[in-house]
């Protein structure tokens, strides 16, 4: 899951990096792609971080 978190960290970044420099350089195609691949960065981190929040963790139960 590490390797995941890195990844859409990754797309995070240069979705934000590419819709910068689509509007500088008055590029539309570059927008687009800058901000989809941001929007599935950040899908992507929150299901990797609902399905972490939410696993079953292995507990000892305490008995009398």
């Amino acid at each position: 899951m590490g390797k995941l978190r890195i990844l859409f960290r990754v797309m995070v970044i240069l979705g934000f990096v590419s819709f910068i420099a689509g509007i500088f350089m008055s590029m539309k195609e570059l927008m687009e792609y800058g901000l989809c691949v941001g929007v599935a960065g950040i899908v992507g981190y929150a299901i990797i971080f609902v399905v972490g929040s939410t696993s079953i963790a292995r507990k000892k139960t305490i008995s009398d």
